[in-house]
């Protein structure tokens, strides 16, 4: 008996010693975020610049508040060119010519919540990435799969 329970003692210590080592190990691989997540934006930052550019893009479409909860409408009222995203984003007349020509081609939408989301004084905004067209998306060099989405 006293063996057994010497046995369990040393597999309980390893799996100890191993959680440990996988715990530290992991924290050494975060610290770079651990040191700056203090200084990462996030939209809790910027919840009231967020709130105004709603208030601005609510009151230039006459919504109220409940339409602007409302998911149909804000289908309905989704920005799909770039004259009519030139009304709530400063795009010169190069980048609306830009976001135009990419329009041409692939369709886009961006519903006025997501478009409330968007930091308009910062063209590396990561939400304006993903949603306003990009010229780089013509580029027939690109790659057809970047997200290996066919090999996932």
């Amino acid at each position: 008996m006293t063996s057994r329970k010497n046995c369990i003692k040393q597999v309980s210590c390893t799996a100890t010693e191993a959680l440990e080592e996988r715990m530290h190990r992991l924290h050494e691989e975060i610290a770079d975020y651990t040191a700056r997540k203090d200084q990462i934006l996030t939209g809790l930052n910027r919840i009231d610049a967020i709130a105004a550019r709603r208030q601005r893009i609510q009151a230039a479409m006459g919504a109220t508040d409940r339409q602007w909860q409302d998911y149909r409408w804000q289908l309905a009222n989704r920005i799909t060119d770039a004259a009519a995203l030139m009304d709530y984003l400063p795009l010169n007349p190069d980048e609306a010519a830009r976001v135009g020509q990419v329009a041409t081609q692939y369709r886009f939408a961006i519903s006025p919540y997501y478009l409330s989301l968007i930091d308009p004084d910062d063209p590396a905004c990561q939400i304006r990435r993903q949603a306003v067209p990009d010229c780089a998306e013509l580029d027939p060099a690109g790659e057809l799969d970047p997200m290996d989405e066919a090999g996932s």
